[in-house]
């Protein structure tokens, strides 16, 4: 409308956008399919994850200790999987427990792990892969970790006064220690690769599916974060 401006904010809504043919990604000669829709639009956050296995060079054989079933999380499962490498998850959520076992991979709580890490990495893991960004449960993931083994620092760690880590374990067990913030162009298509091939199973993680009129209802839920949500939906054009 006259007098109003649309300004590009990343995960902002917009209904057409005209730009050169740089400012977008080719997907298909073809309308996709429903599915694809869905899943392809969390390509952004599934990349998060992409880059993180990226980054830890994770290949067959290792054995991964995530921190947080949450969407990220759970994509690294699985692009850890498509790598032959075996993830475990440490979540502290009962629901996100139960919905992460429903899709196969081991998941325990922090009373759990102790007794069950031993069985799956008796020699410890190769990785701990943080998405959690609390202290404690690093800490606590660091001390099932095998010399030289790698860390990963992925999620958000704002509050200042209570983000300390123990450092002199990483320190003893000479841990390699990897951030990473934002993705590249070319993490962003090989992780449309692998939604589209099915490989990255972005369709499992969608909870809820929300029409135009029904938007409020859908950000009251992402903002109060109950009942249990992972992935939402919101159908702009009905």
């Amino acid at each position: 409308m006259e007098g109003e401006y649309l300004f590009y904010v990343g995960g902002a809504h917009c209904g057409h956008s005209v730009s050169t043919p740089y400012g977008y990604i080719f997907l298909s000669s073809t309308m996709p399919d429903t599915y694809e829709l869905e899943t392809t639009v969390f390509t952004i956050v599934s990349a998060v994850a992409y880059k993180g296995i990226r980054f830890l060079e994770v290949k067959n054989g290792d054995k991964l200790l995530i921190i947080g079933a949450g969407f990220i999380g759970l994509c690294a499962a699985y692009l850890a999987s498509i790598r032959q490498a075996t993830p475990v998850f440490m979540e502290l959520d009962p629901e996100r427990i139960r919905f992460a076992r429903s899709l196969g991979f081991s998941v325990f709580s922090p009373d759990e792990i102790d007794r069950k890490i031993k069985e799956i990495a008796p020699e410890g893991v190769d990785i701990i892969y943080d998405t959690a960004g609390v202290p404690s449960a690093i800490d606590k993931a660091v001390g099932f970790a095998k010399q030289w083994g790698k860390l990963l620092l992925q999620a958000q760690y704002f509050d200042k006064e209570h983000r300390v880590i123990d450092l002199d374990q990483i320190k003893i067990k000479e841990m390699t220690v990897k951030t990473t913030c934002g993705v590249s162009d070319d993490d962003f298509q090989e992780t449309i690769t692998e939604i589209r091939k099915r490989r990255l199973k972005i369709g499992e993680f969608i909870t809820h599916r929300f029409e135009s009129s029904e938007c409020l209802k859908g950000y009251k839920l992402l903002l109060e974060g109950r009942p249990f949500n992972l992935g939402i939906v919101f159908f702009w054009n009905r």
